[in-house]
């Protein structure tokens, strides 16, 4: 077949690699997206962690801590629906003084991989 000179537009090689090249670009953004997405969602993940563990701590500070106890409970959330975070307190003597307690808190959840928040203080008992 002899090509007309006056014949413009692209061979079906010129378009598969094109369209190649494309792809990969497209796929390039899509993975780049979605690792930025689940770092936003850790991120979330952990800021609600630490602030129900430092939520926890001024709460038990406040009712006047003078027993030891261990306990610990579920945080329910419908803004995190696939996230489930277990917060667990101890309070315990403290080996720096008669008359101090220690008191750990700790958030455990579990999104891309195990992560956990501990806050630890010491509060002054009479």
């Amino acid at each position: 077949m002899i090509r007309d000179r006056r014949q413009a537009g692209f061979s079906f090689h010129e378009l598969l690699v094109a369209l190649n090249i494309t792809s990969v670009a497209v796929l390039g953004y899509a993975a780049t997206t979605a690792g930025v997405l689940r770092g936003a969602q850790s991120t979330a993940n952990y800021t609600r962690g630490a602030n129900s563990a430092h939520d926890k701590m001024e709460q038990l500070k406040a009712t006047g801590v003078t027993a030891n106890s261990s306990e610990c409970d579920k945080l329910d959330d419908v803004s995190t629906p696939l996230t489930v975070f277990d917060r667990c307190w101890t309070i315990s003597d403290s080996s720096l003084g008669k008359h101090l307690k220690q008191i750990d808190v700790r958030v455990v959840w579990t999104d891309s991989e195990p992560r956990e928040v501990v806050v630890t203080t010491l509060a002054y008992v009479e």
